[in-house]
């Protein structure tokens, strides 16, 4: 299969130098962006790039995976610097940094706002310690972070509240080094 390896610094310009760094997450935020996918399309009227088919983004040591990645940038010719605004996966979404993985069906990165949103299966790990739920919130600001589940329709009487799906965590303490 023929891939398609973008590197935006030459190829979209528009795009090249915007800083859409994860702040808060392992200081990759002014590092250049990596983008590898199958198919690249790009709409410079609505300011949209569409990366299509086993799309991985790497910046510093953070890399974000899905098979789809739509940007949307912002195109000010005032600025030197053209920013993205927002990044959107779908399908199949895994955003990875040492020793911590995310994983869901879909994501929404707001670069003006500093919020990623992980949308369905969520899975958070480090190390053995799990989290499961269906929406994980992560200011990167401020470094706030919020994990939820759905509610599921009841099946019960009429008037019954409908149920709600759970959050699950698994911690594994630390091993204590045995004495002897």
């Amino acid at each position: 299969m023929l891939r398609v390896i973008i590197l935006l610094v030459i190829f979209l310009p528009h795009v090249a130098y915007a800083q859409i760094g994860l702040a808060g997450i392992d200081g990759n935020s002014d590092q250049p962006i990596d983008i590898v996918s199958d198919t690249l399309t790009v709409n410079s009227q609505k300011n949209i790039a569409v990366f299509k088919g086993d799309v991985e983004a790497q910046q510093g040591t953070l890399t974000l995976k899905s098979d789809k990645m739509k940007v949307f940038y912002n195109n000010d010719s005032s600025k030197e610097n053209n920013s993205l605004s927002k990044i959107i996966t779908t399908g199949h979404t895994h955003l990875t940094v040492p020793d911590k993985q995310a994983k869901s069906n879909n994501g929404i990165y707001d670069v003006d706002k500093g919020i990623i949103l992980l949308q369905g299966n969520v899975v958070l790990t480090k190390g053995e310690n799990k989290l499961q739920g269906d929406n994980f919130v992560y200011n990167v600001k401020n470094g706030k972070s919020k994990i939820t589940s759905k509610k599921i329709p009841s099946k019960g009487t009429a008037g019954e509240k409908p149920k709600k799906q759970r959050v699950k965590g698994v911690f594994i303490p630390n091993k204590k080094p045995e004495s002897k």
